[in-house]
């Protein structure tokens, strides 16, 4: 057989076109990985990715271009042993022989076995095998022939397969296996940084908006990217020269379709639902079509069962082709009136430019969807509303001024209500008149009229006390908005309650779901945390807002439900990644360092911290002014007394005059800094500027914090009278609202305020709650010894004595006492500390730094009462452990100790949790320690899965489901703890959160 050299050349990669840094650095940092499909439909970057690997990896690589032709056993194996033989540097005729011979017996895995057998005699280096376009091979015997070399690989060979379809092979003990990965399409799309790679690479023109916007809908496709930028480069910089580039793209794959009239008469439809697309076609087979079109990978892809989605260029490329939009656009409408679904047809009226029927539409419904509530659709409508239109129709007028509203634009909504106004006058039109109030007290409180804004909201109130929920909820939110302004939100939280009260539970309707959010958010702004988590609680699945979800995470966190609060704050932060939602990040960013603080874990809260700070555009913003001054209480809390004081001095005077609120929150953060610092007058009179807001406003945890700073200051000056009187009310607050969270972080600060409500028995069980609870864990071994260092190498990497942190004066002198401390039985030696920490310095440099590193630690120790830390014995360097303890000694012991009967095995389980607060030394990068991660956390993960099979046995579930929650915790990547955790849910009949858990596994295999 003639050999083409042609199908073994790696193909050439465009000296323009993208690193792919993320995927290239997945394939190359594990080598365990030796089996990697990537999968994706035409111009996703497959050929070009394998490339960019062939050209960065330090392997042999045999690269087998595939087509037509090799769809045939002969063929497929001769180019195979061809293209082995050449990579290792041999002949052919060396691997014929046994190739000819299995082949005429049909002994494949004899064949297969030969051939590894081959490859394991005379290639001990590492070799990658690629199958580029493996979707030219449907032969059977191919696919059974590969399936079985994959199977039996030899530990140095992999093999990477590209392919636009999923391959065919059995290989089910892959997915069990840590030797497989898959980079699929949604990887291989350009991410949002690669994206923005391009757009700086692109030369600027006058069509740069254009261009932008044509990136956004490319969503991520790599070729589209290729074809905008191939366009620059030839400065076909026209909307027009580029449109007609995608178009002889797109023509190509439109004439690959078989069923054209199906593209046409669907692809003015957003999302592809299949019962829409059978009716607007007038057929029952539209599930069908679409799965054939979605598995060739023709730019339709799946969303969820029964719905697709066109890509967006090729639906805009779709659309022009079709000449008879109105109509299609009458009959969408016509399905939508049919299925009850209003916003949506009124949606395709607007488009079919049918505003009668629109206009009759909204009339119908008393003006309904004329409402906040509907904010999300209704804003979509901007551009199909001209202003012309709007002043002919007074429904159509209200939905501009409400965009205008969202817009900021106040005086632009303000003359969109008089004239709709005027057109309900005319009318007789009551309903029209009364939703223009209420839109009406909307621009008042956005002018800062809140007394006459909240006046008219409680007249319509009147009005319509009779009437459903659904005609109330916009002047229910109008009134608890401006109460928060007034500090009458504890008189609209009682409305509100009364208000459900009518809800029938079996039925809930968006507007009622509105409600119980309104009733949430009044809760939550007075303190009455229970009644906001049992209305989250119960309505998980009905409200879902990123407003709600944070809500219940600074509760967790006030409540001292660490683990919990974090688990959503990290899921809500990558979602808004995912979702490009940016808006989110500063406060998600901002809780999840809170929490971080209260945590203990004082360097990622540090960092998270500065990122809340980065993230924030507005720097008015008082959510900017919380986090920061957050941030300066922990800067105090850790000793770090100059720099706390310094970000106050910068950022206090900033603060608007009259941003009350924004001063009630800061305030508040100062007290608390200040009573830290020991300085009890400031701490007194922040908190008592804060107490005059907070009291009016019925912030009730806001009272109890400040109660707390008072008493405790007052305390220290000796005036018992005042003690009594605030640590009354915040013991009282406290314990109905269970806020424990502050009182175990600052319990060093608070010890004097404990005693004396011990002593005149005051909230005696709440007080000694909190005690019970700050003893639980190893705070005890870190606060209270202060003959000891307490040295704390899982987690967030930490000294403390006494309660006091140790401040290095260099990462690296930490790093180097960590290390000195883990090998203290054997001792360090000097060369031994030199090639791990200053390996590429000439050694005069590399002495020198040792000796600045050892005074800095000794420095370091003094600082915090501690003398003779390190010492030196057979030219090896030692540290003083007798005045060390250490977690790592703990979970040590623990394990030593183990018992594997039921009960023991379980509490040893709860204790290694304690201890375990993250990967060992994870702030320590060295090879050395990186091995130790992973010994450790397989150590600590074998503890929880035996209790996890042992509380199956007994059958408590969620005391199991608890456990797996830790581990995902921790791992939140891995598969297998939630494949055990929706099993669970299985088990106990949890139909909700099993499909909850499956979601979420989804999610994460497609990261």
């Amino acid at each position: 057989m003639n050999i083409i050299n042609a199908k073994f050349s790696p193909t050439a990669i465009e000296k323009a076109f993208i690193l792919r840094s993320e995927l290239l650095e997945k394939m190359t940092r594990d080598k365990n990985k030796n089996v990697i499909f990537v999968t994706a439909p035409a111009g996703y970057g497959k050929t070009t990715l394998l490339s960019q690997f062939n050209h960065m990896t330090d392997e042999k690589v045999m690269w087998y271009h595939l087509d037509m032709f090799d769809n045939e056993i002969l063929t497929f194996m001769t180019y195979l042993s061809e293209g082995i033989a050449r990579c290792l540097g041999k002949h052919q005729e060396d691997i014929v022989p046994f190739l000819n011979e299995r082949l005429d017996q049909g002994d494949i895995k004899g064949l297969v076995a030969d051939l590894l057998n081959y490859l394991s005699q005379k290639s001990q280096d590492p070799l990658c095998i690629i199958f580029d376009d493996f979707h030219y091979l449907t032969e059977d015997l191919i696919h059974e022939c590969i399936a079985v070399f994959i199977r039996y690989l030899p530990s140095n060979i992999r093999v990477i397969i590209a392919s636009r379809t999923q391959p065919a092979l059995d290989l089910d003990f892959l997915l069990t296996s840590h030797r497989f990965a898959e980079i699929s399409i949604e990887q291989l799309k350009f991410s949002q940084a690669e994206e923005n790679t391009f757009i700086d690479k692109i030369k600027p023109n006058h069509q740069e908006i254009y261009n932008q916007e044509l990136i956004r809908k490319n969503n991520g496709w790599p070729f589209g990217l290729n074809l905008l930028q191939h366009a620059i480069s030839e400065n076909l910089v026209s909307g027009y020269e580029i449109q007609e580039l995608y178009k002889k793209c797109f023509d190509n794959i439109f004439e690959m379709f078989d069923d054209q009239e199906f593209l046409l008469s669907t692809c003015l439809l957003e999302i592809l639902d299949v019962e829409a697309c059978n009716y607007i076609t007038n057929r029952t087979n539209a599930y069908e079509t679409l799965k054939m079109m979605s598995g060739k990978g023709l730019f339709i892809s799946k969303i969820h069962s029964g719905v697709f989605k066109y890509h967006d260029l090729f639906r805009d490329y779709l659309q022009e082709k079709v000449s008879n939009k109105k109509e299609v656009y009458e009959k969408i409408s016509a399905y939508y009136i049919y299925r009850n679904n209003t916003l949506e047809a009124i949606d395709y009226l607007l488009l079919s430019r049918d505003y009668d029927g629109a206009d009759a539409l909204l009339k119908k419904g008393q003006y309904t969807y004329v409402s906040i509530a509907y904010y999300s659709k209704i804003y979509h409508w901007e551009k199909k509303i001209s202003t012309k239109t709007a002043y002919e129709y007074g429904s159509f007028s209200l939905i501009k001024a409400l965009i205008a509203l969202k817009n900021l634009e106040v005086e632009s909504g303000r003359q969109f209500i008089k004239n709709a106004r005027i057109l309900f006058l005319d009318q007789k039109d009551e309903e029209g008149l009364l939703k223009a109030d209420i839109i009406w007290v909307k621009v008042l409180r956005m002018e800062y009229k809140a007394d006459e804004a909240y006046a008219l909201a409680n007249v319509i109130y009147k009005k319509i006390h009779n009437r459903p929920l659904d005609e109330k909820v916009d002047v229910l939110s109008e009134k608890l908005y401006i109460s928060a302004f007034l500090s009458r939100v504890d008189e609209e939280f009682i409305v509100l309650k009364n208000e459900i009260l009518s809800i029938n539970e079996n039925h809930i309707k968006t507007s009622e779901v509105q409600a119980f959010a309104l009733l949430e958010y009044a809760a939550y702004l007075i303190g009455e945390y229970r009644t906001a988590m049992s209305v989250q609680a119960k309505y998980r699945d009905k409200i879902s807002p990123l407003n709600s979800i944070i809500y219940t995470i600074r509760i967790y966190m006030v409540w001292g439900h660490l683990e919990e609060g974090k688990t959503y704050v990290l899921k809500e932060i990558d979602n808004a990644k995912r979702f490009g939602l940016n808006a989110n990040l500063p406060e998600l960013y901002g809780i999840l360092a809170e929490l971080e603080f209260h945590h203990g874990e004082y360097g990622h809260a540090e960092k998270y911290f500065k990122e809340t700070m980065k993230c924030f555009v507005d720097k008015n913003n008082n959510l900017y002014h919380l986090s920061t001054f957050t941030y300066a209480t922990m800067l105090a809390f850790l000793g770090r007394k100059d720099e706390a004081l310094e970000m106050v001095s910068k950022y206090y005077p900033r603060i608007p005059k009259d941003n009350h609120l924004g001063f009630m929150m800061v305030d508040m953060m100062l007290s608390q800094m200040y009573l830290i610092l020991k300085d009890y007058d400031l701490a007194i009179e922040h908190a008592k500027r804060a107490m005059v807001p907070s009291e009016a406003f019925g912030t009730k945890l806001y009272v109890a914090t400040l109660s707390a700073v008072i008493a405790t200051a007052y305390l220290a000056k000796g005036d018992e009278r005042n003690v009594l009187k605030y640590a009354q009310t915040t013991m009282d607050l406290s314990e109905s609202g269970y806020y424990i969270q502050d009182f175990m972080t600052f319990y060093e600060y608070y010890k004097p305020l404990y005693h004396f409500c011990l002593q005149n028995h005051i909230h005696t069980t709440f007080v000694e709650e909190i005690k019970n609870r700050v003893g639980q864990g190893l705070m005890e071994q870190e606060t209270n010894d202060s003959e000891k260092l307490y040295v704390r190498f899982f987690g967030d990497n930490i000294v403390k004595a006494g309660g006091k942190l140790v401040r290095w004066r260099t990462v690296k002198a930490k790093h180097i006492f960590y290390y000195l401390l883990y090998h203290n039985k054997t001792g360090v030696t000097k060369d031994k500390l030199m090639d791990t920490f200053f390996e590429h310095y000439d050694l005069d440099k590399a002495n020198g730094n040792i000796r600045t590193s050892l005074t800095y630690i000794r420095k370091a120790m003094q600082d915090v009462g501690f003398e003779e830390i390190i010492w030196q014995a057979n030219s090896r360097y030692f540290i003083n452990d007798k005045i060390i303890t250490t977690d790592l000694m703990h979970f040590n012991q623990h394990i030593e100790d183990l018992n594997h009967t039921d009960e023991d095995l379980i509490l040893s389980a709860k204790a290694l949790n304690n201890i375990y607060k993250g990967a060992f030394c994870e702030d320590i990068d060295i090879y050395e320690f990186n091995l130790e991660k992973e010994k450790y956390y397989n150590t600590f993960q074998n503890v929880i899965l035996k209790a996890v099979s042992l509380l199956e046995e007994k059958k408590d579930y969620k005391e199991a489901l608890n456990f797996m929650n830790i581990l995902i915790q921790h791992q939140n990547y891995n598969e297998s703890y939630y494949q055990k955790k929706a099993e669970l849910y299985h088990i106990m009949g949890n139909q909700v959160m099993m499909k909850k858990t499956e979601e979420e596994l989804w999610r994460i295999k497609e990261k």
